[in-house]
């Protein structure tokens, strides 16, 4: 299994508008509902409102990449275009882990 981190900095005046655009396009349920993610989170830095982040489980990189390469990511993506978000990305392979 792998996790991603894309990390968006944003004006902090604008970090609302980004949630709400987040939240309108369903882009997290899209990759649910498109490529299989096992689960995704937007957080907000409490500290630090212009810091997004949004978070995502796959099952691997192959299910990732079907997201990456996915019609409706770059369609549902263009919806944030305006706002001149800067992001940075990683991708996690995921060693272990332990739940309650």
């Amino acid at each position: 299994m792998i996790r991603t981190m894309l990390k968006y900095d944003v004006d902090p005046e604008q970090s609302e508008t980004v949630v709400q655009r987040v939240l309108a396009s369903r882009i997290l349920e899209a990759s649910i509902e498109h490529a299989g993610a096992l689960s995704c989170e937007m957080l907000q830095d409490v500290q630090h409102p212009g810091t997004i982040i949004m978070l995502a489980l796959w099952e691997s990189e192959e299910a990732y990449a079907g997201w990456r390469n996915h019609p409706s990511r770059a369609e549902i993506g263009a919806t944030l275009d305006d706002l001149g978000l800067v992001m940075s990305g990683s991708v996690y392979e995921i060693r272990t882990s332990i739940s309650a």
